[in-house]
């Protein structure tokens, strides 16, 4: 009895039974070379073929050391419609598309990367048909190629995955980060224009209950730092309209007289109106005033 055998998707020649025992034990052939003989529907792994089982070792009629020519030079003619013999095509039974599929995880990889409009559903696409490939040239035994193709699509689809994952996040981080930083700059406003406002009354109690004309005479008395007035007249809360600074409502006026009027308000607002005043009493709040 005779087998056809064949491994990667060439044949090696017609194999007797007693040959192939021998070397499979020889390693001239592996189980996980394929073998057909007449009656067989498709080629099998040598494996399944149970030959090396109860079975007395034969020495091999080739020796161990000869070419691989040699033991092909008796293999019938490859073709597509199968070697000489009746030998079925290598591989018929196994479905074919692999290649396909490898290709259409490649295109899709491609695309998720560099178009990210498209970058989720063309990395799913790529993730998809990079498995299934993969998985259809498994099966094939050899015959179907394109295994890098489908490798090369697979990471670039998750790799294409991980940043619209990491894009996600980020749409919805930076509003939060945005709001902290507005209530950041907000807050600091508020204690550097209470800050003046304790610089107004200590002005007032050594000029007759009388606030200054204006701020920078804060600064000439050694009452107030330059610098904090210079932060209070460069910066504005994030997302606020308006120009940065604050208008001094109290010049001149008299502590007594002054009642509810604000004594600092910034210039610009916030989205819902609210500004920051300073009042007489000294109490600082985000407030919206009438007009």
């Amino acid at each position: 009895m005779h087998y056809h055998v064949a491994r990667d998707g060439q044949q090696l020649g017609r194999i007797s039974e007693a040959e192939l025992k021998a070397g499979l034990h020889d390693g001239r052939f592996l189980p996980t070379d394929l073998a057909w003989r007449e009656g067989m529907s498709e080629w099998t792994p040598i494996r399944d073929l149970n030959l090396v089982a109860n079975a007395e070792v034969v020495v091999p009629k080739i020796a161990v050391s000869a070419p691989r020519a040699a033991v092909a030079a008796s293999a019938p003619a490859f073709s597509p419609s199968g070697p000489s013999g009746g030998a079925p095509a290598f591989g018929p039974a196994v479905p074919q598309g692999g290649s396909g599929l490898a290709t259409t995880s490649l295109v899709f990889g491609i695309v998720s990367l560099v178009t990210c409009s498209l970058a989720g559903i063309g990395a799913l696409v790529a993730i998809i048909t990079g498995h299934m490939a993969l998985g259809r040239i498994d099966r094939s035994r050899g015959a179907i190629g394109g295994r890098g193709k489908a490798k090369a699509g697979l990471i670039m689809g998750y790799i294409s995955l991980l940043l619209v994952g990491i894009a996600i996040v980020a749409s919805l981080a930076v509003p939060v980060f945005a709001r902290i930083q507005e209530k950041g700059i907000v807050k600091k406003q508020m204690n550097d224009a209470r800050q003046v406002h304790v610089a107004c009354l200590i002005y007032a109690a050594e000029n007759s209950g009388k606030y200054p004309a204006t701020l920078e005479e804060l600064v000439e008395k050694k009452m107030l730092d330059a610098a904090l007035l210079d932060g209070l007249d460069d910066v504005k809360p994030t997302g606020w309209e308006g120009e940065k600074g604050f208008d001094y409502l109290g010049a001149g006026k008299n502590d007594t007289a002054l009642g509810e009027t604000p004594i600092l308000v910034s210039r610009s607002e916030g989205k819902k109106g609210q500004r920051i005043v300073v009042h007489h009493d000294g109490s600082v709040a985000e407030e919206k005033l009438e007009e």
